[in-house]
Parts: C-alpha cells; sequence; structure tokens
C-alpha cells in the first residue's frame, strides 16, 4: 500500500536523484582541498541532506550498518596512529555508507515507488553517460557493435570507454582509468535488478531490465556479470515454478536453449575473450591477498595502517581491514560479511519458496554488495553502486517488515507481486 502522497513524493524525489548519478564516477564537479567530488559524490550528499525530511526522529540503523562504523572508526584510528594516508578515501567511504543509511530511512517505499523512480533516473543516466562519449568524439553503439564483431577487447575500452571517462579533463590526461568501467557496470546492475523486481509494473522496469542486461553482459565488468548470471537462474526457476501456463514456459526456456545452441560458438569466443582479459587482474589480486597474509602475520595486533601491494590497493575489505587495524577490526568486518551472507541466502531461498519481488531484489542487490566488499578496489570499502546497492536492500527489507501481511491460500502461492513479510 502506498504511503502519504508527501512521503512518496520524497522517495522517488531522492531514488531518482540517486539512481540517475550512481556510477557516475567520472564527471568532476568540484574540488575541495585534495579530495575530488565527482556527480556520484554530490548525489550521495544530497540524499544525506534530505534525511531530516523521513529520518527523524526514528532512525533505522540495521546492524550491518552499525558495523560499518565500527569499522570505519577502526580504521580512522589506525590511520592516525600508522600515518594519515588513506584518510581522503575513507572520509568517502562514510559519506557513501550514510547515504546508503539515508536511503534504508525511506518510508513507506512500494514497488510503484520503485519502477517509477527507476523510469525517470534510467534515461537521466544513459544520457550522461551519452554526453560524455559525445564530449570525448566517441560513438558507443559503433564501439560495441565494432567489439562484438572483432572481440578486440583492449580497442574497445581503451579507445572508446577509457577516452569517455575522461572527457571532462584537459585533452590528453588520463584521469580516470579503465577500471572505472566496473563502477558503470555495477550501476547497470542495480537498474537491472530493481527493473526484474518491478518486471509486473508496466513497460518502462521492462525496457530497463532488458537494456541493462545487455549492456552488462557488453561492459563485462566480472562483478556484475556473475552476480547477473546467478539471478537471471533464480528468477528463471521461479517463473517456471509459478507460471500458470507450464507448456509455455517450457516452450520459451526451449527457444532461448535453442538460441544459445544457434550462438554458441560466437558465445564461447566472446566468453574467452573477456576470461583471458581479466587474467591480469586476477593474478593482481593473488598477488595482494598472499602479501596480505604475509602482512597479519608480521603484525596481528595492530596492523600497519593504510597500505598498497605492488603499488594497488588490498582488493577485499576483510584483509584489508586486517592489514590496517589488526584483527580485531578484521573480525568486525567479517561479521559484517558473514551478514551480508546469511541475508542473501535466507533471502534468495524465500525466493525460491515464494517468489516476492523483495526477495528478488534484497538477494541481488546484498550479491554485488557482497561481491564489492571480497574484491572491490579501494580496500573492497563500501562505495559507488555497491553502498547503493546495499541501501536500496535494506530499504526494501524495511518497508516490507512494515507492510501488513499478505492473506495467501492454501491452494495458491504467492505470485511475484506479493508481498512476503520480512
Amino acid at each position: 500500500m502506498a504511503g502519504p502522497p508527501r512521503v512518496t513524493r520524497i522517495s522517488t524525489i531522492v531514488l531518482s536523484v540517486q539512481l540517475a548519478c550512481v556510477g557516475l564516477s567520472w564527471i568532476p564537479l568540484l574540488q575541495l582541498g585534495g579530495t575530488r567530488l565527482e556527480v556520484s559524490n554530490l548525489a550521495s550528499l544530497f540524499v544525506i541532506a534530505t534525511m531530516p525530511f523521513y529520518a527523524l526522529p526514528h532512525l533505522r540503523m540495521p546492524p550491518v550498518f552499525a558495523l560499518l562504523y565500527l569499522s570505519f572508526f577502526g580504521l580512522f584510528a589506525a590511520f592516525a596512529f600508522h600515518g594519515g594516508e588513506g584518510i581522503s578515501r575513507l572520509i568517502m567511504t562514510v559519506v557513501a555508507t550514510t547515504a546508503a543509511l539515508a536511503l534504508t530511512n525511506l518510508r513507506d517505499v512500494s514497488q510503484a515507488t520503485i519502477a517509477r523512480a527507476i523510469v525517470i533516473a534510467y534515461p537521466v543516466f544513459w544520457f550522461f553517460f551519452w554526453l560524455s562519449a559525445r564530449l570525448a568524439g566517441q560513438d558507443l553503439l559503433s564501439g560495441a557493435l565494432d567489439y562484438l564483431q572483432t572481440l578486440n577487447r583492449s580497442v574497445f575500452v581503451f579507445q572508446v570507454l577509457r577516452p569517455t571517462f575522461n572527457a571532462y579533463v584537459p585533452s590528453g590526461d588520463v584521469t580516470y582509468v579503465a577500471s572505472t568501467v566496473n563502477g558503470l557496470s555495477g550501476a547497470f546492475f542495480v537498474f537491472f535488478v530493481l527493473g526484474l523486481a518491478c518486471w509486473d509494473q508496466g513497460r518502462g522496469p521492462k525496457v530497463v531490465c532488458a537494456t541493462a542486461f545487455v549492456t552488462i553482459f557488453v561492459l563485462f565488468s566480472t562483478s556484475s556479470v556473475l552476480p547477473t548470471a546467478l539471478i537471471c537462474v533464480l528468477a528463471a526457476i521461479v517463473w517456471i515454478r509459478h507460471a500458470r501456463s507450464k507448456i509455455g514456459s517450457i516452450l520459451v526456456i526451449g527457444g532461448f536453449a535453442v538460441l544459445l545452441v544457434m550462438l554458441s560458438g560466437d558465445l564461447l569466443a566472446y566468453l574467452a575473450v573477456n576470461v583471458a582479459s581479466d587474467e591480469s587482474s586476477r593474478a593482481a589480486r593473488v598477488s595482494q591477498y598472499l602479501g596480505s597474509i604475509d602482512l597479519i602475520d608480521a603484525s596481528l595486533g595492530f596492523g600497519h595502517g593504510y597500505l598498497s601491494i605492488d603499488g594497488h590497493n588490498i582488493h577485499n575489505f576483510l584483509l584489508f581491514a586486517t592489514v590496517s587495524g589488526g584483527i580485531f577490526l578484521g573480525l568486525v568486518v567479517l561479521a559484517v560479511m558473514l551478514i551480508v551472507s546469511w541475508t542473501v541466502i535466507k533471502s534468495g531461498w524465500r525466493y525460491l519458496r515464494f517468489g516476492g519481488w523483495e526477495d528478488l531484489a534484497i538477494t541481488g542487490l546484498m550479491l554485488y554488495f557482497l561481491v564489492r566488499l571480497g574484491a572491490g578496489g579501494a580496500g573492497g570499502m563500501p562505495a559507488g553502486p555497491g553502498a547503493v546497492a546495499l541501501g536500496l536492500a535494506c530499504m526494501i527489507a524495511a518497508n516490507r517488515g512494515a507492510a501488513p501481511a499478505p492473506q495467501r491460500s492454501r491452494n495458491r502461492p504467492l505470485r511475484p507481486a506479493d508481498s512476503i513479510p520480512g
């Protein structure tokens, strides 16, 4: 049931602004001291500034947020004790997490409200992406089609995407590196999951879901592709189980199977190219993880402060926190990851049983947040689409818990649009 009109309008505005700017981490707007603020950062500040209108006087503080703030306090202490490096990154992480907390506190957010927000935000997000490419003299569609035909990923990433990411910096500079594609792909994953969860809310969410799905596999960031594939499998299973016409669902699945067989050669070649292109990144992560174990063994109690291995931040929040602040800080982060993992398992199981749209959204969003904690840059600390995904998942869970429980017939399974109490 929708909330009061004023509350619904505020929720729609806040969601639309945050979603329209999520992942736009290559468009700088302000420079404060040594910190550069992009569109995505300013959107987070806007969401935080709106908190008094809906979060007070009753502030929701899920345990995962309390533990995250405790870990940030420990990191601040570790950086101050061992030296000040990394403070600016940590400050932006706190901002991103606080914006996620603000999203968690949005009230009376229904499936229709989310559908309306993504239909508003998605074209705006694409406009920023297209405008960046236009200013850089790039044609995104031609570049993507050429990539799919030639399978030359280096040309696509370094001659199409990287110039697009540097459209707003002095000519010839490379301020935003190719790995910016991870945040961009993460933004499309958030749209994909929300569009799929709001599938029965009209044509708009369907278009968002389908086009975001295609874009994710064109960009092919592993941290977005793997969760997308898993969510598609879960959605297919639930659709077959709850479909009114079993024959129709079997025919559709069979048609997709035939199509995949026909395209198997091209698809395998495409997957091989993208998997091979990520080999150096995987090797660097393995080197970081092995180096982290040695550093933890050398100073288990208090850590070393902000460190990089082979010139890169440790791409794992658990290892980064333990190396930086010691075993106790690592245990706090481990608790965060265990809570998120349990939430993914529980909501995924509930989705398989009941097919509720909330459980689909929570599973996908929390899964992406967990992947970014385990393999994300900047120490795996919450930021960008990962932090937004956490806030959206907690928001959906909180609003579901406040909704009245639906009546369920003994002989009728819950439809995807039905609400499952928390």
